[in-house]
Parts: structure tokens; sequence; C-alpha cells
């Protein structure tokens, strides 16, 4: 996918719900991968996800269509993937 097809697709996205939530970027202390996610109890979630013993918190942040950025970086991420591997 080139970068001019990406930036159609995010651009085109029907937009969801704008609801005020949390992102936030977890690195795993057991196999070292990363996770992005979504939440609108942080407390909760990262106490479900064993931050601090089989995760990291790299950072939290609330915002506005916390959704959208998430898919967004995700994509970005899969593309970041694919571009790496296949080279």
């Amino acid at each position: 996918m080139g970068g001019d097809s990406l930036i159609s697709t995010i651009l085109t996205m029907t937009p969801l719900e704008i609801k005020t939530g949390y992102i936030y970027f977890l690195k795993s202390t057991l196999l070292g991968g990363y996770k992005i996610g979504i939440t609108t109890a942080p407390q909760s979630r990262f106490k479900a996800l064993a931050v601090g013993t089989k995760a990291k918190l790299l950072g939290y942040w609330k915002l506005d269509a916390y959704r959208e950025l998430e898919k967004t970086l995700n994509l970005l991420e899969k593309r970041q993937k694919y571009t790496t591997h296949s080279q």
C-alpha cells in the first residue's frame, strides 16, 4: 500500500462517535512486544493487563477521538511491519 493510498484510507474513514477516553502504549516485559490500546478506565485496564509485572507502561493520554487515533496508529504499525518484512 503506497503512502498516498494510506492517507486516502485514513481521510475517508467514517468517524466514530466522539468520546473522551485514553490511549496507552505498553511494552511486554516477557516478550518485548508493544501494544497500543484504548480504555475509558485506565487503572482497571492496567491492572487487568498486569502492568508492572508483565508489561511496562510507556505512556497514556486522555483525549477525544481516541478510537480513531488507535485505529490510525495500528494501521501505520501494520504498514511499517509489512514494509520492513518485504524489503
